[in-house]
């Protein structure tokens, strides 16, 4: 590998930046578009919950509904991360596999 390195960066040269520059934007926005795909159950989830939450308020004004419904929030996103961590795991490592087979050549 250190001597196959000397084939990508030639010594004495500078690499190539255009190119470099270019797929680490790539790689962010990759890495983006994950985390966003990753977290949009707990987003979907979330968005759900406070609507509830804000109707829950209007028909019952007495009632203190953040502190109500707190610990089912909590519950609820735990609930979510041990029903989703295995499968999300697994997909996130092939999706990670395979960005990384494309930054590096080979």
């Amino acid at each position: 590998g250190l001597v196959d390195s000397y084939g990508v960066f030639v010594p004495g040269h500078l690499p190539p930046v255009e190119d470099l520059s270019q797929t680490v934007a790539h790689a962010v926005a990759a890495s983006f578009r994950l985390a966003i795909e990753m977290a949009a159950p707990f987003i979907v989830l979330g968005t759900v919950f406070f609507v509830g939450l804000g109707l829950i308020a209007r028909l019952v004004p007495q009632l203190q509904v953040l502190f109500v419904t707190q610990p089912l929030q909590i519950l609820g996103g735990l609930l979510l991360m041990g029903l989703l961590a295995a499968t999300g795991m697994g997909w996130f490592l092939q999706v990670f596999t395979q960005q990384f087979q494309s930054i590096i050549p080979g």
